[in-house]
């Protein structure tokens, strides 16, 4: 991954870590496999994409990384408990890692989407967002697209939440 970029572009500017759907049931019932595919699919697959960008972005004196979350990450859902359980870790994760790699100009900041209309829709999922809408793929681009930029050239170790304000916490 890092070298075919490396070697079409010369440099590595910009990584966007997202993951796929992992296991879901209800929390006892979750086995430690799918615990474990959880992890995998939310945590790690952000981790190890960043391991092989961050010494090319280190000799470059800048990089940003943009990890997609879930506004349930900070809002657990039982509808979503490995992505709630491992995003939760991610959060823990890129404060570290935006910490300890700030000097170098490398930032790394977390997406938050709530209800998104690539899901299915539903009245109850719509209600219950203060918004009373679901949020669109091009709001969580654009979103993805400002952390990118020399706009947002601050902002580092932080959590976006772009959900309709769904989430209840401060």
């Amino acid at each position: 991954l890092a070298d075919g970029a490396l070697e079409r572009w010369g440099r590595i500017d910009v990584l966007v870590n997202s993951a796929g759907h992992g296991p879901r049931a209800q929390i006892i019932e979750i086995s430690d496999e799918d615990w474990h595919k959880g992890i995998d699919t939310y945590f790690l697959n952000a981790v190890r994409p960043t391991r092989l960008v961050t010494p090319v972005m280190q000799k470059q004196k800048s990089g940003v990384i943009i990890n997609i979350s879930t506004a349930w990450a900070f809002e657990p859902s039982p509808m979503f408990p490995t992505s709630a359980v491992a995003r939760a870790g991610l959060a823990a994760f890129t404060k570290i890692f935006a910490d300890t790699y700030a000097a170098d100009n490398i930032r790394m900041n977390n997406v938050l989407p709530g209800w998104i209309d690539s899901l299915p829709a539903t009245e109850e999922r719509r209600g219950s967002v203060p918004m009373k809408r679901y949020g669109t793929s091009e709001e969580i681009a654009a979103t993805i697209s400002f952390l990118a930029s020399d706009g947002a050239a601050y902002i580092t170790g932080q959590n976006i939440r772009v959900d309709g304000g769904i989430t209840r916490a401060l």
